[in-house]
């Protein structure tokens, strides 16, 4: 004789052939999210070293010309994204200010247009500056270096003299001795080193090289 189960019973098995789906495994939960950031670099002269961005006034990360930086584990708001260390000689499109919308799990793509020209273009005008002499009427300019220090050559009743320029302040840089009174400068590296030649009558010209004396 066959024995019957009860319906309570046979739902019961079912149940436990099948499991329960709600009680299975679930993946991770993202709570953050990210931006990315681009730089489109146009023009002549383009700056190799690129710009500089940061993220809600945080630590300042490099951004290479057609580069990107991605800026992760951002809570899902609204942040603040900044360029910085633009060339003179480059101007950026639009704002440089952008607020951008984070979502949880997604990243959120940017992009900054930089247009560099050649130094000089479309600029105003410039400013004249009389570098002065070592009491003569006559001089001129050779050589400039990157902290504005300037090296040429004035002539004091008919005697070449070598001279740095800086702060508006003419210096007389001298000759090797007595025997070589003349002297004309032509190049200053960033050092402040001075490179020209000293002469005398008879004597000839002698290279010289002018160091700072700290």
């Amino acid at each position: 004789m066959r024995r019957v189960l009860p319906t309570v019973a046979l739902l019961a098995l079912a149940a436990l052939a099948c499991g329960d789906d709600n009680n299975g495994p679930t993946g991770p939960v993202i709570s953050t999210g990210s931006i990315e950031v681009f730089l489109t670099m146009t023009g002549d002269y383009l700056d190799p070293d690129g710009c500089q961005v940061s993220v809600d006034g945080g630590d300042l990360h490099v951004l290479d010309p057609e580069g990107s930086v991605t800026f992760t584990n951002l809570a899902p708001e609204t942040h603040t994204v900044l360029l910085d260390d633009v060339a003179a000689n480059c101007t950026l499109e639009g704002q440089n200010q952008r607020d951008v919308s984070v979502v949880a799990g997604q990243t959120v793509q940017m992009t900054y247009v930089v247009e560099c020209t050649p130094c000089g273009v479309g600029w105003i005008g410039y400013e004249a500056t009389d570098l002065g002499t070592l009491g003569g009427n006559q001089g001129y300019a050779t050589d400039i270096n990157d902290h504005g220090q300037v090296v040429g050559t004035t002539r004091t009743s008919g005697t070449d003299q070598a001279f740095l320029w800086e702060d508006g302040v003419t210096t007389d840089l001298g000759t090797l001795d007595a025997s070589y009174p003349y002297s004309r400068a032509f190049d200053v590296n960033i050092h402040g080193q001075v490179v020209g030649h000293s002469s005398g009558e008879g004597v000839g010209w002698r290279p010289t090289l002018w160091t700072p004396i700290r």
